[in-house]
């Protein structure tokens, strides 16, 4: 038999026979022949009884089969079906009719095997189970002789499984398979205690049924049990000379012997431990296959001489996919198996399995005693009863209770002598009340902070999952994620900026202009911004107000569905292209048709004016673009170039035509002498081109594909492509902002994407502009049919497959804002304020990245900031000097300190009340470094200290301590006695950059190894660390609760962190360049980062109602 023959074998042996033919089909495939032999050698296994299917004494002695009709009546119970034969005897199914009706079991010894030995036997069998009376043992109900005098007895009937099969056929855990264990331990210490030994246990005599859904294990066929006592029975039973009695596998050493050794109740226990073996293992200590091959001596020296090995070490020797297979049935994994064995589950086994009795647990009842132990995390009586297992046993659980005792022997040894012991022995006592009250209360707060914890963990997790929804564009997966952590009243609120950020990053409020029971196709705004209009799949045009969104008029075209529209530039016409292939011209003011084309065969889709109105183009279902004059309904010629068909078409003011085709390209002509400019052919195969617009400025070309392609075609000037961007789903309306700052896109899931163009600016996007979404959202259930952009900010209009026409405009927050002054470093100093410097020092709004007011140039360039907010007062340090400005009033720089013109200064850092300043000073002479204080109060220097170089300073809330780097470690200055008091070390390279949390309790530090560590001040203990970013760790901050910490680094990523649950929230876009500093405001609700480019963003995560 081959490997794998084998493993698909035992594997099928533990399925019942219904799930047998299903696991046989899935494993074997086409593979007729191993189908084949697998079947025959189960069907050989189910038939075959040997010595180790059955009790010994029933292999050395033969009987002939039952003769008992079904239906027979015996003593009052009807025989409905044989469920069960052994050597003597045979068990029925039974009816009992009277006194009550009820299926019962009923043995009865077969014919011609009543010989008084036998019938002795019968008879103590019976009277055995007479003796015991417990929920796990088959119950005994009556007995009798039949009319041939034959013994018989009835029972309780057992509807169930053996043992072993039952936890396989539900994968029980560990656990639960000791806990149904234990219910087996107490049935056998209750025949114990009755003074019966089973002398058989095995899983087929343990059958497991459920009663009201729990699962209830039975002991039956007490067939070769041993009365202890024997005169509670009034027969004699004698055991063959040299017969061998249960069954081998399950066989104790001394059941094994052919002397006359006494076999007592620690016989069952040896059967105990080999079930318990083979519940945990899969198989027996000496496995069936392993004795089957033995002869009658080998065997019984195998059972009385060989150790079996560990649970645990099992596994190992286990073939892999075997020990997987067992694993899953104990719903694990292998590793995990082999930990929950190892020590002492492999102990107590291997205890109940000794070779000598007297070393096994006494009874059955001292086995369920140790496992239940070992469940309860008690310490085991199994095992090297070493003096440290019992201490880490004893501690584990008593872990309050002995750091309580500890300070409490501690201060009174300090305060008391043995004179006054008797006084000690009464405090005691009264503290031993106290702690008892304290450990019930401790013990309430640590279930509060599990809990608690849980909650936090599943914040981090969920606002992770939902920042990459985000990032994938999956708008209502994000929502929901998010909506699941909004507090209901009295909860708790866990919102941070992460939430709160990525919340109004898709914020947008909409207004409903219009639903329609049909699919609209197109949206027309005219080139005054007076007219709005809208068509769809049916003959009617919709005419709005465009500056109060109010509905005008509803023009009936007669068209079938209406495909297309376009308002002249004068706003006199309107011209509806539809499915009768006509282009029709209506008058605004009186909704009256001024003249009808037939402009294509078939079916007509979009049209455009030039802008004096002089030619109306159409394209339709043909490779041909159609020019007419709308004034007359002449034809000016056609377009062509193209053997597929036009999907849509635009007009810009300087007289170019761009039009997107089947054949995957966008062309564009110069329509005054019909010159064609250039073709934009895709060349992937990306779809159809659909969808073109130009800015208002005429400046760019935007297309979109049906496979999700977006490209921005320059066409002042010289006509090329100047950026592409796959999208994730399919292009079927574009438009550019009303602003020219952001190009919207609407794709065929209903989504609305609003890119940063960069045309205010500049004008041309750039891909790194355009490589962050700064806004999109789900505006129609379908696709997104077409979108326009109102003037003034008054926001956009779409219309989709969905039949609404809906006005949708941004909200305040949640953007990235990029002010355009440029610094070499920044600070917050206020919530909605924050100062920047380079050569003047500048105070900004957080909201608009505007600047407030600025202090006059400086012929000096400032290096670095230092806010000091309860002074109301900043610090700005140059090369040489350092000056301080209010807040309130920019304009004064007064200065505080100048350096030696071979002094440096190269570092800044101020404590809250602006009392001291830490500087970093480097002395180019004589190329040495010094941390130096000064008192702001009288200007003066009042301390000085030679160091290595210092990438990072930092001062406690309080002002006291001053954090600073040494090369790979953080020294803590008291800066009241000028000495160090602390070095936090760990970090294994160069510090970057240190900041206290909120309470002053914690230290944050990034280094060069790329590690984020949190470290305890009081005590120097690391707290927590990461690898954060692929490169140096730039800058950090606590956020102000002090559970986030935001980080940015040389890979150019701003990540937030949730520290104490060591899980990174989410990623946040920033331009492609290191980020040498990142800041929370003082109400942390928003993020400003410099770059490396020295450029400052600003995300806004400001709270609103959801």
């Amino acid at each position: 038999m081959s490997t794998r023959e084998e493993l698909l074998f035992y594997r099928a042996l533990r399925l019942g026979a219904e799930e047998r033919e299903p696991f046989l089909d899935d494993a074997c495939g086409e593979n007729r022949q191993l189908r084949r032999r697998l079947s025959l050698l189960l069907e050989a296994n189910d038939q075959q009884q040997t010595l180790l299917d059955r009790p010994v004494a029933e292999n050395v002695l033969c009987a002939p089969r039952p003769e008992e009709a079904v239906e027979t009546t015996i003593g009052g119970y009807t025989l409905k079906e044989q469920i069960g034969e052994g050597t003597f005897g045979v068990v029925y199914v039974a009816e009992q009719t009277r006194p009550v009706r009820r299926a019962v079991a009923l043995k009865l010894v077969k014919p011609g095997m009543d010989s008084a030995e036998i019938v002795e036997r019968f008879e103590a069998e019976r009277q055995t189970l007479a003796l015991m009376e417990h929920p796990n043992i088959a119950l005994i109900l009556d007995g009798g002789t039949t009319a041939t005098g034959r013994p018989y007895f009835v029972m309780e009937l057992v509807r169930g499984v053996p043992m072993t099969e039952y936890c396989d056929q539900h994968a029980l855990s560990v656990p639960e398979r000791l806990h149904l264990f234990l219910d087996v331990c107490s049935a056998v210490e209750h025949a114990h205690q009755k003074g019966v030994i089973h002398r058989d246990l095995k899983p087929s005599n343990i059958l497991v049924t459920t009663r009201d859904g729990a699962a209830v294990p039975k002991v039956i066929d007490f067939g070769v049990a041993k009365v202890m006592a024997a005169h509670v029975l009034d027969v004699t039973i004698s055991t063959h000379c040299a017969q061998l009695i249960g069954t081998p596998a399950y066989m104790s050493p001394e059941q094994a012997e052919l002397s006359n050794v006494d076999v007592d109740t620690r016989s069952d226990v040896y059967s105990l431990g080999v079930l318990l073996y083979e519940l945990l293992t899969g198989d027996t200590p000496h496995s069936r296959s392993e004795l089957r091959e033995l002869r009658f001596d080998e065997l019984r020296r195998v059972i009385q001489e060989v150790e079996p090995s560990p649970p645990s070490r099992v596994l190992r020797k286990q073939h892999e996919q075997l020990a997987i297979s067992v694993a899953r049935l104990r719903s694990s994994d292998v590793h995990h198996l082999q930990r929950i064995f190892r020590g002492e589950l492999d102990w107590i086994v291997l205890k109940a399995l000794s070779k000598q009795r007297d070393a096994r647990y006494q009874s059955a009842g001292a086995l369920a005693a140790d496992l239940r132990r070992h469940l309860a995390g008690h310490a085991v009586e199994a095992g090297p009863p070493s003096t440290m297992y019992l201490l880490r046993k004893f501690a584990q659980r008593h872990r309050h209770i002995l750091s309580t005792a500890l300070a409490v022997a501690v201060i009174l040894l300090a305060a008391t002598g043995i004179s006054l012991w008797q006084s000690i022995r009464a405090t005691l006592a009264e503290k031993e009340a106290d702690r008892h009250r304290r450990e019930a209360v401790s013990n309430a707060m640590l279930a509060k902070s599990q809990a608690e914890e849980a909650q936090r963990l599943l914040y981090a997790s969920d606002i992770r999952l939902a920042a990459e929804a985000s990032s994938r564009e999956d708008i209502t997966r994000m929502r929901d994620l998010l909506a699941a952590h909004i507090p209901e009243a009295g909860e708790p609120d866990r919102r941070g900026f992460a939430w709160h950020y990525l919340w109004k990053q898709n914020a947008v409020s909409s207004e409903v202009l219009a639903t329609f029971e049909h699919a609209l196709y197109f949206v027309a705004l005219s080139t005054d911004g007076a007219w709005l209009a809208c068509c769809g799949a049916s003959d009617d045009v919709s005419l709005f107000d465009a500056r109060t969104l109010q509905r005008q008029r509803t023009i009936d075209t007669g068209q079938g569905e209406v495909n297309g529209l376009a308002f002249s530039h004068d706003s006199r016409w309107l011209a509806s292209t539809g499915d009768d292939g006509c282009v029709a011209l209506w008058d605004l003011q009186s909704g009256k048709e001024v003249r009808r084309i037939k402009a294509h065969a078939n079916l007509a889709y979009q049209c455009a004016f030039t802008p004096d109105d002089s030619i109306l183009a159409t394209c339709g279902d043909e490779p041909t673009i159609r020019l007419w004059d709308p004034r007359t309904g002449e034809s000016l010629g056609t377009l062509a170039g193209t053997t597929e068909k036009f999907e849509c078409l635009a007009i810009s003011s300087a007289g170019l035509l761009a039009a997107g085709s089947r054949d995957h390209t966008a062309r564009i002509w110069h329509l005054p002498d019909r010159q064609h400019i250039l073709t934009d052919t895709i060349k992937q195969i990306t779809g159809i081109v659909g969808a073109v617009t130009f800015d208002r400025r005429q400046r760019i070309l935007v297309t979109g594909t049906g496979r999700g392609l977006l490209s921005v075609i320059e066409v002042n000037g010289e006509v090329a492509v100047r950026m592409r961007r796959p999208m994730q789903n399919g292009i079927s309306a574009v438009a550019v902002s009303d602003d020219a700052t952001s190009i919207l896109v609407g794709d065929d899931v209903g989504l609305i994407h609003q890119l940063p163009a960069g045309l205010s600016a500049s004008w041309m996007p750039s891909n790194e502009e355009t490589a962050t979404v700064a806004r999109r959202w789900q505006a129609h259930d379908g696709g997104v049919a077409s979108i326009r952009s109102l003037p003034e900010g008054r926001g956009i209009v779409s219309c989709g497959s969905d039949g609404r026409l809906v006005r949708w405009r941004r909200e305040t927050g949640g953007r990235l804002i990029r002010p355009p002054a440029r610094a070499s470093q920044l600070d917050f100093v206020g919530p909605d304020t924050f100062v920047a410097v380079d050569n003047t020092v500048r105070l900004h709004d957080a909201r608009t990245g505007s600047t407030l007011r600025e202090s006059v140039p400086s012929p000096y360039h400032f290096i670095a900031v230092a806010v000091a907010p309860g002074a109301g007062k900043l610090f700005a340090a140059s090369n040489f000097r350092v000056v301080s400005a209010s807040i309130d009033d920019m304009q004064v720089l007064r200065d505080r300190y100048q350096s030696q013109s071979t002094e440096e200064i190269r570092g800044l850092a101020a404590d809250d009340a602006g009392t001291r300043l830490a500087m970093f000073i480097y002395d180019t002479a004589g190329k040495a470094h010094q941390l130096a204080l000064l008192d702001t109060t009288i200007d003066r220097i009042t301390l000085t200290r030679r160091c290595s170089s210092i990438n990072a300073m930092a001062f406690s809330p309080d002002g006291n301590t001053l954090a600073f780097s040494q090369n790979n470690d953080i020294c803590l200055l008291n800066v009241t006695s000028g000495q160090i008091v602390g070095r936090l070390v760990g970090h294994g390279d160069s510090l970057q950059t240190l900041d206290f949390s909120p309470d002053g309790q914690q230290l944050a530090s990034g280094s060069d190894d790329r590690t984020i560590r949190i470290w305890d001040v009081s005590d120097g203990r690391q707290l927590w660390m990461t690898i954060a970013h692929a490169n140096s760790v730039r800058s950090l901050a606590f956020s102000p609760e002090g559970q986030t910490v935001v980080s940015g680094g040389d890979d150019s990523f701003l990540r937030l962190w949730r520290w104490r649950t060591g899980r990174m929230l989410c990623e946040l876009p920033t331009e492609r360049a290191k980020l040498l500093q990142v800041r929370f405001s003082p109400d942390g609700h928003r993020i400003a980062t410099l770059s490396g480019m020295h450029r400052i963003s600003l995300f806004d995560g400001t709270p609103t109602k959801p």
